[in-house]
């Protein structure tokens, strides 16, 4: 009940929760596994947000930086973590010359 709360307090437009903004879930609606998606844990979404920033910069890692909003050093350091490489998870160039040497 808290947490239906809170979280209706949080996606209600203004100061005061209506109606719609809470959301009860049945037990007999649906089984556990169905009743919500799997979200990404936070190490999941940094490396997918990474990844795009990168290929949308044509892997110009001084511009991805920037646009992600680290330092380049770090945005390196999260590279090597995430063991990215240009060709790694893509297939294909998108229409943009890249330059895994850039930045």
């Amino acid at each position: 009940m808290e947490s239906t709360v809170s979280r209706a307090a949080l996606s209600s437009p203004g100061r005061t929760i209506r109606g719609q903004d809470v959301e009860f879930l049945h037990a007999s609606d649906a089984p556990v596994d169905e009743q919500r998606e799997r979200l990404p844990s936070l190490r999941e979404a940094e490396r997918t947000h990474i990844v795009r920033v990168l290929d949308e910069v044509g892997w110009n890692k001084k511009q991805a930086s920037e646009i992600l909003e680290i330092s380049r050093g770090t945005l390196y350091r999260k590279i090597l973590e995430f063991d990215l490489q240009p060709d790694a998870h893509v297939k294909g160039v998108r229409g943009r010359a890249r330059s895994a040497d850039a930045g």
